[in-house]
């Protein structure tokens, strides 16, 4: 990062801009070289550009070293799927905790990388402040970057971060996003303790399959307003009594009265 400031200054005292998208790249690089500099300027220039070339470099090969590594190892290839967690999120969290079944329950990760808040008990109340910021600050350092990339991207669980957002503000929901990877996202799929995401393609496999086709004219069981009806569907009152045959049976609450189906008939009615 201080190379990178140190061309912008240098370009900046000699009033030059980059007419390209991306300075730090191959086009950049060659715009770099063919501007006309004081010596001073340029020698600076050249120096720092060789630098930040030979650090791009290196990155590269650690990259695919990384890549390599993740692709032998069975838990980096599952965290990988997890939208937001890239190769080096990954081997990153795994290089912090060896091995996730060392933890008893999904949410014992959370607290070890010291995303969880702090509790202090007096009698009967409980407070709770900020994070811990226990373990290993790489490793959260890691998960806040992933649970940025989630929140801006269509993720299922964006949904979690603008929930939380909309009440306690966009640090809180970050933090609280970056929480639920480490303590339920990342938890071993095989570990008995496991819980997935709500909203992730574990929760789509374990739905019951669809019900089948029903038949035109049959109720669908769901409410007008939108809703689901709870337990089973029933049909109208006056299309249970036309099915079971009682339609205008004593005792039910919709027959007409004995009075006033004589007056309707115009037959003589009861005390004439």
């Amino acid at each position: 990062m201080a190379t990178k400031n140190t061309i912008h200054a240098v370009l900046n005292r000699s009033l030059q801009r980059y007419p390209g998208k991306f300075l730090f790249s191959k086009e950049g690089f060659r715009w770099l070289a063919e501007l006309e500099l004081p010596a001073a300027e340029r020698m600076v220039l050249a120096h720092q550009a060789t630098l930040l070339r030979e650090v791009q470099a290196r990155l590269d090969t650690v990259d695919r070293e990384l890549t390599e590594q993740a692709r032998l190892h069975p838990d980096a290839k599952l965290l990988v799927t997890i939208p937001g967690v890239d190769v080096v999120v990954a081997m990153g969290f795994l290089a912090a905790i060896e091995s996730i079944e060392r933890f008893s329950s999904p949410q014992k990760p959370a607290g070890y990388f010291g995303l969880v808040p702090k509790i202090r008990q007096s009698g009967g109340h409980s407070y709770h402040g900020h994070i811990t910021k226990a373990g290993s600050r790489n490793a959260r350092w890691l998960a806040i970057e992933a649970a940025h990339t989630i929140a801006r991207s269509s993720s299922p669980l964006a949904a979690s971060y603008h929930r939380v957002r909309r009440r306690k503000g966009h640090q809180v929901a970050v933090t609280a996003l970056a929480r639920k990877l480490r303590g339920r996202g990342l938890a071993h799929p095989h570990h008995p303790a496991a819980l997935p995401l709500r909203g992730t393609r574990a929760d789509a496999d374990q739905a019951p399959p669809a019900a089948e086709a029903r038949a035109p004219g049959a109720p669908s069981g769901r409410h007008p307003r939108g809703g689901l009806r709870r337990g089973r569907a029933r049909a109208p009152p006056a299309v249970r009594r036309r099915e079971e045959g009682r339609e205008g049976e004593p005792g039910d609450d919709h027959a007409v009265p004995e009075r006033a189906r004589g007056a309707v008939s115009g037959g003589p009615t009861a005390g004439t």
